[in-house]
């Protein structure tokens, strides 16, 4: 985990819409090589701040840097998954349609596909275990394949960072362990993965970095320094039910020997 060049920087950040802002004053920075989540509860700003990080939404002040650079400097290297309810799923593309456009932001609109291109797209499919549904529309896959194919696309893109929009929200329990164990898999190479997620207990078992938001930022930092019951408490506004369960497993994370 590299801390001092971090991949992300957000300073100062305050955004929102027609009715008003919904995150003041964010400001946190998430190192390389990590999974990350973006947590908190509903309304918290999670997935307004990523549409901000990507450029989809204008903030109404302060600044996103990516390698100290500006989004619209790098954007080859960022690969966007937004939630399952922002995509037209009537859209007449097939599976293979939809990861190929993974490489479209590397060529352009008028190059051509290579074998390499092929091939790229062949193993991300497979990555993903989607390769035999290529020629299948993808209005008609249930909604756990459809996060797959998102994130094959992504994977075709060959990003250096991942930013994925509530990846998990539907889909079932295999394809949850699938992705989660292929994001570990990118961290694992020196990517970076920030994930906007909603599930502490995931967060706590298998994310190394974590940005509690509520509007503001709560707490950055590993999730045995973030969630704990004071911050926890702090975000959601009170005791949760789960808090006690929570805190016995960062313990037991705690007390797991270091490799």
């Amino acid at each position: 985990m590299n801390q001092k060049n971090p991949v992300i920087k957000v300073t100062n950040l305050t955004a929102g819409y027609d009715t008003g802002p919904v995150i003041w004053g964010v400001s946190f920075e998430i190192p390389e090589g990590v999974v990350a989540g973006i947590v908190g509860p509903n309304g918290a700003g999670k997935s307004t701040l990523l549409k901000v990080m990507v450029g989809i939404l204008k903030p109404h002040s302060g600044t996103v840097l990516f390698w100290n650079k500006e989004y619209s400097e790098v954007y080859k290297r960022i690969a966007y998954v937004p939630q399952k309810e922002e995509v037209d799923w009537t859209f007449p593309a097939t599976v293979y349609d939809v990861v190929m456009m993974g490489r479209w932001v590397h060529k352009g609109l008028w190059k051509r596909i290579t074998k390499q291109d092929k091939e790229i797209v062949r193993q991300a499919l497979e990555t993903v275990e989607m390769w035999d549904y290529r020629n299948r529309q993808i209005s008609k896959l249930s909604g756990g394949q459809q996060q797959r194919v998102f994130f094959a696309r992504a994977l075709a893109q060959d990003p250096d960072l991942f930013l994925l929009d509530e990846p998990f929200a539907g889909v079932d329990m295999k394809t949850e362990e699938t992705l989660l164990e292929l994001l570990k898999q990118q961290a694992s190479k020196g990517k970076t993965v920030v994930v906007v997620h909603h599930n502490l207990f995931t967060a706590a078992e298998h994310f190394q970095w974590l940005v509690l938001l509520n509007m503001h930022v709560v707490s950055v930092g590993p999730p045995e320094e973030v969630l704990t019951s004071e911050n926890i408490e702090r975000a959601y506004g009170g005791h949760l039910p789960v808090l006690a369960k929570l805190s016995q497993r960062l313990s037991s994370l705690r007390e797991k020997p270091t490799r």
